[in-house]
């Protein structure tokens, strides 16, 4: 019985638009902007508007004139309904904002009747028990489609752009007097700061590495740097479980032996330091445990961005996230970098993906990983304004090995040694992020925060 109502139209709304068109340049434009060819529901203004634009394109006057021609000579004056509708609609044409008005009220009908066709397609898919992941992901993009059609942006003049670029430049100047010399967010670490601006908003950062080196602990890092300064935090972990996760992160603000905290052993000390963290608890952190695709992803972080500012979005990490099943697993990934940059767009915060990198830093001598280790993984840097890649020689054993055979061998500095190498920065420069990490704790800090410069590994001699 559903199918038999009549779909959502305003024929009235649709011969103003038309009527409109006829007479007045400026009509044209508006209604160009606003609706498609199929946003009208009767089949001759359909064929109107199309002849409309197609004359307005070649710089032809419109008119009750040269209207009617152009239809005769395509053969479509008839089922446009003849020189006298075309008159009827032409006494019917009111001012440019009357245009703009019903333009949306033809946008908004057409959105409803496409949402309906999507629902009888949605039902008819469920019935013939089609996998409910794709479902989900289709419709998804389709009803996202739906929630921008028939949006008009308009212009901003120069004047408010200049106001905004000198606000923000007080902003971030203001920043520097008070000893702050980058405009996003601290992520924790000096170097890492300098290179990326600090955590800014609406930008998409990739840290990657290989496997074990490292990238979930310095994410983990960034992420609790940002919620112990009072800042919203979200992390999506599609490799391990949030007790895992949780683990880590007490690890990380108590400052905890990794093997002590992992077997209860921890001694008096360190125990009761954790205990009394009463910040600990209070972290403004929320965590996502389960694989979601890029639709259930973007779904929870609308229900989470109504409810509360996030100054981090944190994903571990960007290869495990499922794809919509394309050719190629090259494809899939593509497709979500490409997801994760709209994304980082559409809401507020920085966006930290960590990604995987390929083995091709493993065979090298001298284990350096390059930007192009990621593209066996989409276009990761072709979506993300940053990448970084970690890297830390002493985590091979044909590294350390090679360093204790030096004459002047420092194991125990090379141990410490790391880097993030910015290959692709989008607000400053690229270069080498100096790190350290401290092995028997397993995490990384800020290198003079340590290691004195005297132990410190020069970058230069491990390639000796």
């Amino acid at each position: 019985m559903a199918n038999n109502v009549i779909p959502a139209h305003n024929l009235d709304a649709e011969k103003a638009v038309l009527g409109s068109m006829i007479f007045a340049k400026a009509a044209i434009y508006t209604a160009d902007e606003i609706l498609s060819v199929s946003d009208f529901y009767d089949a001759r203004h359909q064929i109107i508007f199309v002849e409309i634009l197609k004359l307005s394109s070649e710089q032809k006057p419109v008119d009750l004139l040269t209207l009617p021609e152009s239809l005769s000579n395509s053969n479509q004056l008839d089922k446009a309904g003849g020189i006298t509708y075309l008159a009827e609609l032409a006494a019917q044409s009111g001012t440019g904002a009357n245009v703009k008005h019903h333009a949306k009220i033809i946008s908004e009908a057409s959105q409803r009747r496409y949402l309906r066709d999507l629902g009888h397609k949605l039902i008819a898919d469920v019935e013939d028990n089609k996998n409910p992941a794709e479902i989900a992901t289709n419709y998804s993009k389709w009803l996202a489609d739906a929630s921008v059609a028939g949006q008009q942006e308009d212009g901003v003049e120069f004047d408010q752009i200049h106001t905004e670029v000198a606000k923000a430049y007080e902003e971030r100047a203001e920043r520097t007097r008070q000893g702050i010399p980058y405009a996003g967010l601290d992520c924790g670490f000096a170097n890492l700061n300098f290179y990326l601006n600090g955590l800014c908003d609406h930008e998409l950062t990739v840290i990657a590495a290989r496997t074990s080196i490292g990238k979930t602990t310095l994410g983990l890092e960034m992420a609790l740097a940002v919620a112990s300064a009072g800042h919203n935090v979200v992390i999506f972990t599609l490799e391990m479980p949030r007790n895992q996760i949780g683990d880590w992160i007490e690890r990380l603000a108590a400052d905890l032996d990794p093997g002590q905290f992992r077997t209860g052993s921890l001694d008096s000390m360190a125990y009761n330091r954790w205990k009394s963290e009463e910040r600990i608890p209070k972290l403004p952190i929320t965590i996502f445990e389960h694989r979601k695709n890029i639709p259930q992803m973007r779904s929870q972080m609308q229900r989470i961005s109504r409810t509360r500012p996030v100054a981090l979005w944190v994903i571990d990490y960007l290869q495990l996230i499922p794809g919509p099943g394309r050719k190629s697993k090259y494809e899939d990934v593509s497709y979500v970098a490409d997801e994760l940059k709209a994304i980082s767009k559409e809401f507020s915060g920085h966006t930290l993906a960590l990604a995987q990198l390929n083995r091709n830093a493993d065979s090298r001598d001298d284990k350096v990983p390059y930007m192009a280790d990621l593209r066996d993984s989409g276009n990761i840097e072709q979506s993300a304004d940053n990448v970084g890649l970690i890297y830390r020689p002493g985590f091979y054993d044909s590294m350390v090995t090679a360093e204790s055979k030096k004459k002047d061998g420092d194991v125990a500095a090379l141990m410490r040694f790391a880097e993030v190498h910015i290959t692709k920065c989008k607000n400053g420069p690229t270069g080498h992020a100096k790190l350290c990490w401290v092995p028997d704790r397993a995490y990384f800090t800020d290198e003079a925060s340590v290691v004195s410069t005297e132990n410190t590994l020069d970058f230069a001699r491990i390639h000796k």
